[in-house]
């Protein structure tokens, strides 16, 4: 099985530019407040740089639907990341309305908590990242992976792409996909050095994926 790796959280074109020869799926651009976070006029001008085969994605945090809407009109993205407490109802008017995947995050603390069916027919990945109370995403802290299997569960029962974020570097990422059968890795600080991608990173990210997967 051939594990997607998503690298989230680029802003410049400098950064973009290290993509260029790497096995990456999706590349993440953040419009929500954050230390990463770019204007629209900015991710108009980042996706024309992102290499061939690669799906640009736009990540928000309990947008309205203007917003998203405002966003597709202007640039083409190929997946939504809806990172906050948006509902089924929300991710099945944007499945409706526009041609996008859905990726929907939920947010891992102390347990599990449980899902509501009816995300199961309306998106087309979850990714899993750490909670925390005073932001959305972005920690590069890891949560207990052991709570993986219940989420994994949920998702081979409808068929739905399971990716894993939060706290995820060159160093343990071997131990991640070893461990539990996801589809896919979201990293983020973890190729980064001094708030900045680092290019040597996302090289040796990449190979240690693809090296366990062959």
């Amino acid at each position: 099985m051939k594990t997607k790796i998503k690298c989230c959280g680029f802003q410049d074109l400098e950064s973009i530019s290290y993509l260029r020869g790497q096995d990456v799926d999706f590349v993440g651009f953040i419009l929500a407040p954050s230390k990463r976070q770019i204007t629209i006029e900015t991710l108009a001008e980042l996706v024309q740089e992102v290499p061939a085969g690669m799906k640009k994605v736009g990540v928000m945090v309990n947008p309205e639907f203007s917003d998203v809407e405002k966003v597709l009109q202007t640039v083409a993205l190929d997946v939504i990341q809806l990172h906050g407490q948006e509902t089924p109802e929300f991710c099945k008017r944007i499945k409706q309305t526009f041609p996008v995947e859905i990726i929907k995050v939920f947010h891992v603390g102390e347990k599990a908590g449980p899902i509501d069916p009816q995300y199961g027919s309306v998106i087309d990945y979850m990714l899993l990242d750490t909670f925390d109370p005073a932001v959305a995403g972005g920690t590069g802290k890891a949560f207990n992976w052991e709570q993986i299997t219940i989420y994994q569960k949920w998702c081979n029962e409808r068929q739905i792409e399971l990716l894993v974020a939060g706290g995820i570097t060159p160093d343990n990422v071997e131990n991640l996909i070893s461990r539990f059968c996801i589809q896919g890795i979201d990293v983020a600080s973890g190729v980064e050095s001094n708030g900045k991608k680092d290019q040597e990173k996302i090289k040796t990210l990449v190979e240690k994926v693809k090296g366990y997967d062959s």
